[in-house]
């Protein structure tokens, strides 16, 4: 069902954030408790175990709750799963899939496991007659165990004998973090100078969950990508320089609400830098990739030229069943529409930024070459006549090189030598001329070398 294997991780965190709110609700958790995710990794034995401190399931109807297959209480809520399916994303890639919860400290550890390779097996053999509850019966494992050195109320996963996959990115630390940090209801960085400007707007309105995702027991908490400077490409860096805060109304109410981080807008921003595009979420998860807003935009590219984030408020707008995208309704076609107007302003941003770059360094060029040397013979370029102003040219060459080499890299749309013709070619000479100096000077640079 999921193409990338990291959504796995996406989809249990999901859930983790939505127990934690269900356990904050319920006076578990105080609103001071930090809702905690722990992912610990062993990429020697294979295996990855994810466990929340939310509220758990109880255990007289935690293996019911388990094994239900499409069905989820969470339905008609605000809760960010509420399909009954995205607890079973790990089944693909591991070889036993465990799940183990309980509510209170007086209450068992209730443990189900499904064996993933029975169940494969049992799916390719075409004489197999058994219904799904018959299916389920040779696959699954219920136990229960005793509640020592375990918590209280929690709710973990493990996958066991982990398939190895796309640079065994499902026991990559680093790989899962990037991941994490971009798409989980992760809080923003502290030394992100608008973190609280934009979770003041933000709260009231969306689930913030703010979650304390941490990979192995040294990992620090994970913090969503955004900072004061980021980078461009891998040469060049830009930085904030304030923030818009968004909030869109349509006929029935709020839909949504955001903030769109404005900048030099100097192009399209490296997907290294993990923040560019306008990213859409929900119950602060994101849907789907940076690309998902492209179609708000006139042209598609200038959605990489932007840093923001659109929060979706109405109810009525769904992620879809792999949360890559929404489910087309009237709802979402209506968000869009009103997120259009957003997406020509920031287009405009981007061109009026290019056309400013552009004339700017065509206002450069034109100050280089008022600085070059006039050359003293207008003449023919002739006999010893051409040989004389080739001199002059060359030492022109050699003199507007140093300023031009100094140029900054803003200017890398024109080549080097191309800004070197450009200059000599505005003291006066011909092209013949200019050419001709330039192989002279090169030669002699080659007969000195």
């Amino acid at each position: 069902m999921y193409v990338d294997p990291l959504t796995i991780y996406r989809e249990y965190i999901q859930n983790a954030a939505d127990a934690i709110d269900d356990a904050r609700r319920a006076g578990v958790l105080s609103k001071t408790d930090a809702g905690r995710v722990d992912i610990n990794i062993n990429p020697v034995e294979r295996s990855i175990l994810i466990r929340d401190n939310g509220s758990g399931i109880a255990a007289d109807r935690a293996a019911a709750t388990l094994l239900s297959i499409g069905a989820s209480g969470k339905r008609g809520t605000d809760a960010r799963g509420f399909r009954g399916v995205g607890r079973l994303a790990g089944l693909a890639y591991c070889r036993v899939l465990t799940f183990r919860t309980r509510a209170a400290a007086n209450e068992p550890v209730v443990e189900v496991a499904w064996d993933c390779v029975k169940l494969k097996s049992t799916l390719r053999d075409v004489t197999q007659t058994d219904d799904l509850p018959g299916v389920m019966k040779r696959i699954v494992s219920i136990s229960e165990l005793d509640g020592s050195g375990y918590p209280e109320h929690f709710f973990e996963v493990e996958l066991t004998q982990v398939v190895r996959l796309r640079r065994d990115a499902l026991l990559s630390a680093p790989q899962i973090e990037t991941y994490l940090a971009q798409v989980a209801p992760v809080p923003f960085a502290r030394e992100f100078r608008y973190a609280e400007k934009i979770t003041a707007h933000l709260d009231g309105h969306v689930r913030m969950a703010d979650l304390q995702i941490k990979i192995g027991a040294e990992g620090a908490p994970i913090t969503r990508p955004y900072r004061d400077r980021f980078a461009v490409t891998d040469t060049v860096q830009d930085d904030a320089c304030n923030v818009e805060l968004l909030t869109f109304e349509g006929e029935d109410g709020l839909v949504a609400v955001g903030w769109l981080m404005h900048h030099s807008y100097l192009g399209h921003i490296s997907t290294k830098s993990q923040v560019g595009g306008l990213r859409l979420r929900a119950g602060n998860v994101q849907i789907g990739a940076a690309s998902l807003a492209d179609e708000v935009f006139p042209e598609a590219r200038f959605n990489g030229w932007c840093i923001g984030e659109i929060h979706v408020i109405d109810r009525r707008v769904l992620p879809n069943a792999r949360r890559d995208d929404f489910e087309q309704n009237i709802h979402y076609a209506n968000l869009l529409a009103e997120l259009g107007p957003l997406g020509r302003a920031i287009a405009k941003r981007c061109r009026d930024a290019s056309v400013a770059r552009h004339r700017a360094r065509e206002e450069r060029v034109q100050s280089e070459a008022a600085e070059v040397p006039r050359p003293l013979s207008a003449g023919p370029s002739e006999g010893g006549q051409a040989v004389a102003r080739s001199d002059l040219l060359g030492a022109s060459f050699a003199a507007s090189a140093d300023r031009v080499a100094s140029m900054q890299a803003a200017d890398g749309e024109l080549g080097l030598v191309e800004k070197l013709i450009r200059l000599i070619a505005a003291s006066g000479a011909t092209r013949a001329e200019v050419e001709y100096a330039f192989g002279e000077t090169l030669r002699r640079q080659f007969d000195k070398d």
